[in-house]
């Protein structure tokens, strides 16, 4: 998998410039090492920007300590350990995508995808969307300071293929 990781790793270096002076920008950290779990996104500039910061893409210091631990025995045991990654984007404006072939989320999921270790993806709530009924999934829209947004963001901030100004959140 290091064959084609390698080269995205590198060109999303590359290209993260760029995104910043559209205003777009990506974290990811670690979600779930085993049965650890990290603190999801909430306030999602501010834990970009520490994320940044980070050798360790954990925002829960304890969850860190944890996962490395886990880690560690497996490799001492010759094993290896299985996680999710929880990544947002910001700043990328209502309208991209199409609600057809191109949709955001199957351009997203086609890239996710090329990386052999990937193995699911999920939007917003995701498979949690199996236990909601439709008025709970829903988002409904308001306006806010001037703007349009929607109140909750369980469709990761795509309906319909096209993004809806809202953070794109998936795992």
């Amino acid at each position: 998998s290091g064959r084609i990781t390698t080269p995205v790793v590198a060109a999303g270096a590359i290209l993260i410039d760029a995104l910043k002076k559209k205003g777009i920008r990506i974290g990811t950290h670690i979600k779930q090492c085993g049965t650890i779990q990290d603190t999801p996104f909430t306030n999602c500039e501010e834990e970009i920007a520490k994320l940044n910061e980070l050798l360790f893409p954990v925002l829960d210091g304890k969850a860190a300590e944890e996962m490395h631990a886990y880690m560690e025995a497996a490799a001492n045991e010759g094993d290896s350990v299985g996680g999710i990654l929880e990544t947002v984007v910001t700043g990328i404006p209502a309208g991209v995508g199409e609600p057809w072939f191109d949709s955001m989320e199957s351009v997203l999921a086609h890239g996710m995808f090329s990386i052999p270790a990937v193995k699911g993806v999920e939007f917003g709530k995701g498979f949690a969307f199996a236990e909601m009924k439709g008025s709970e999934a829903n988002d409904p829209f308001e306006m806010k300071d001037g703007k349009v947004q929607t109140k909750t963001n369980n469709n990761g901030g795509i309906n319909g293929g096209i993004t809806n100004g809202m953070p794109v959140l998936f795992n």
